[in-house]
């Protein structure tokens, strides 16, 4: 499972998005996140989601 996980800040994570986009051309992509903090996870997906409407 770890390997189609993508960790990191914005930059990092449009590499590791794009490079398993590349690899595997998906449908859809689901986005999850184990973050206890809530504001914390919401600034997560709001960058996951910048991240990929940049790619």
């Amino acid at each position: 499972m770890l390997s189609c996980a993508a960790v990191g800040g914005p930059s990092t994570l449009a590499a590791q998005m794009s490079a398993l986009i590349d690899k595997y051309p998906p449908d859809e992509l689901m986005v999850t996140g184990m973050i206890h903090d809530q504001a914390a996870g919401i600034r997560s997906f709001e960058i996951a989601a910048e991240v990929i409407w940049g790619l």
